[in-house]
């Protein structure tokens, strides 16, 4: 028998039995089952629908209150590419939901905002790195364990460090699970729930900042209340959370304090399908505001599609041939006077001017048709 289904075997019996104080699983055996779980998942496609609750105190009058908003997205990732678009709520209020759309393509992140009246005003931001931008969205990584506030670590990270340690058996929303404690891992203290009746997934996780230093106190927690199994063409029961609620708390000084509660439903999720090039391409429209932070230096902004886009585009073709040549010319490949062995550096400009005219012409044809 091969030795995965030695192991899926195993992994079965072990999440048969519900443990006592007296029988608790190794860390050992909880870390292989749990890691078999979630390591082998490659791609995610869902719908997250949350419904999310807001109290605060704060110096800003603004933000002080009650707020509530339902959130659906919709969610695709593969390996390290993320695409999520977005519609937010705010109930009560007759303005139409907030769309935006995020994705991050592997190296850097693009943001789309609709905004106006009708909502069809679109607005384009992209950045280097993938930074917070999906801190504040529902997602698959976070009720798995995938991802966690305040690290880069996951958990499948933490439970190979040393100080991980199996404290016992708790109850967790009505079901027996072996409570890990990962110890302070940077500036959080980190703890698990893990559910044998469910191939050892979390059933809850904590995080509590012993280090703060505009806060008295933070902290995060995420309770699956119900799993369900998926579609998933590498095995036959895949189990993945349904119904989660996160909570979010932070206590500042004087007696000022901010609370999050998301209660979330995740339906038509499948694992592990085929997931398209272009589902991690954004096509931005002519028109659109685009404001460009990736390069180290200051933002960029212009409108797409128009003259000031091909500005945009000259001034960065002219920047690229100025450096080429300086670098050919340092290298004694490019004359300055023209000679028998070469073109002079006139020739190699007129060259460049002749191509990036060529490059006008054509986004200004393009522009016109679109309009």
């Amino acid at each position: 028998m091969p030795f995965h289904a030695v192991f899926v075997a195993l992994t079965a019996v072990a999440s048969s039995m519900v443990p006592t104080s007296s029988d608790v699983p190794s860390l050992e055996l909880i870390r292989a089952a749990y890691t078999d779980q979630v390591e082998s998942i490659d791609s995610i496609e869902a719908q997250i629908a949350s419904f999310d609750s807001y109290h605060a105190s704060l110096d800003h009058q603004d933000h002080d209150g009650d707020r509530k908003e339902s959130t659906t997205v919709v969610w695709v990732q593969r390996g390290m590419q993320i695409n999520a678009d977005k519609a937010v709520a705010v109930e009560g209020s007759p303005d139409l939901p907030k769309r935006s759309r995020h994705l991050f393509d592997g190296r850097d992140t693009h943001t789309v905002t609709w905004s106006g009246r009708d909502g069809t005003v679109p607005a384009y931001r992209v950045h280097s790195g993938g930074d917070n931008t999906f801190s504040g969205l529902p997602k698959p990584d976070d009720f798995l364990g995938r991802s966690l506030p305040g690290t880069d670590l996951s958990l499948v990270d933490l439970l190979s460090q040393r100080q991980a340690t199996v404290v016992g058996v708790e109850s967790v929303a009505g079901h027996d699970c072996v409570k890990v404690d990962f110890g302070v891992v940077g500036r959080c203290r980190y703890s698990a729930w893990f559910d044998p009746g469910n191939s050892y997934l979390p059933r809850r996780i904590r995080v509590d900042w012993q280090q703060l230093e505009n806060a008295t106190e933070r902290s995060w927690e995420v309770a699956v209340t119900e799993f369900t199994t998926c579609r998933d063409p590498t095995r036959d029961n895949r189990i993945v959370p349904l119904f989660v609620t996160v909570q979010d708390h932070v206590a500042l000084t004087r007696g000022k304090f901010a609370d999050s509660r998301h209660q979330v439903t995740v339906t038509d999720i499948s694992v592990n399908h085929p997931v398209a090039d272009e589902r991690f391409v954004v096509a931005v429209p002519p028109g659109t505001v685009v404001i460009d932070s990736r390069s180290a230096s200051r933002p960029r902004q212009y409108v797409s599609g128009t003259a000031s886009e091909l500005d945009r585009i000259a001034d960065e073709q002219r920047r690229l041939a100025a450096a080429e040549l300086l670098r050919l010319e340092n290298d004694g490949m490019v004359p300055l006077d023209a000679t028998p062995h070469g073109p002079s550096l006139f020739s190699w400009f007129l060259t460049a001017s002749v191509a990036l005219l060529l490059a006008a012409v054509v986004l200004r044809v393009r522009h016109s048709l679109t309009h």
